[in-house]
């Protein structure tokens, strides 16, 4: 018991950092659709507003949201959210990064003027 506990609650950690990295990742990927989505309706507002419906997707995460516009046929809007995942065992991120957090992004594109609700442009 003694040699296999400290194994035991070292991946049972991992396990809890690698869970609440997946679910990090999810969050911003919904937060970089709907800002894209929101920018793609509204296409005659500026590109601060789809930023912050992304950020307020997000709101408690210190994320770094950017909004563009993609020229060529067709328009669109892209959406890109990035956080620093910081991990909470010590062990697990001196394994992982040297500095104790993971990059993660998403980037999500639509085409201006498309209407979500039914489908159609």
């Amino acid at each position: 018991m003694s040699f296999i506990l400290p194994i035991l609650v070292v991946l049972a950690f991992g396990l809890i950092d690698l869970g609440r990295a997946f679910y990090y990742q999810v969050a911003i990927t919904g937060a970089a659709t709907e800002g894209a989505r929101y920018g793609a309706r509204h296409a005659g507002t500026q590109l601060g507003a789809a930023q912050a419906a992304a950020a307020s997707e997000v709101a408690p995460l210190p994320v770094s949201v950017t909004a563009s516009q993609v020229s060529g046929p067709p328009r669109k809007v892209r959406v890109r959210v990035q956080y620093s995942f910081k991990l909470v065992t010590p062990l697990v991120s001196a394994l992982v990064a040297e500095s104790g957090t993971i990059p993660l992004e998403a980037t999500s594109e639509e085409p201006y003027g498309l209407d979500h609700s039914n489908g159609r442009r």
